[in-house]
């Protein structure tokens, strides 16, 4: 509802807070795709998230920051990857790159847990 009354006022920029934070799979993918259209029609557009599958798919360009800094920038195959994510997050992914052109995708790993005795 606040990005169509948002869009209805034809702004020349969004900020967007964590906006896919709740809403199901089905309404993030709807969402971030009406946030492309308007950034192809000329709206700049920020988005503050730690989805960063979600960022992979929809931005041009990516920043990972940590404690109010800029650790990295630039396109999100160039910025996502195991050891940035490593570096600002502090937990091992798998990062690889899906058949289809420019998808990255992301897979935090867990620790391994120890085997309990019998």
């Amino acid at each position: 509802m606040y990005l169509a009354t948002a869009l209805a006022q034809e702004p020349k920029a969004l900020l967007l807070d964590e906006p896919t934070t709740h809403p199901d799979l089905h309404h993030q993918v709807q969402f971030m795709s009406i946030v492309q259209q308007s950034a192809s029609a000329g709206t700049a557009v920020l988005i503050a998230t730690h989805d960063l599958m979600l960022a992979a798919q929809a931005t041009d360009r990516i920043a990972l920051i940590s404690e109010g800094l800029i650790v990295v920038r630039g396109r999100p195959r160039e910025v996502l990857t195991r050891l940035h994510i490593q570096q600002v997050f502090g937990v091992d992914v798998v990062v690889g790159n899906h058949p289809m052109p420019e998808i990255t995708y992301i897979l935090p790993m867990l620790p391994k847990r120890r085997p309990t005795g019998s």
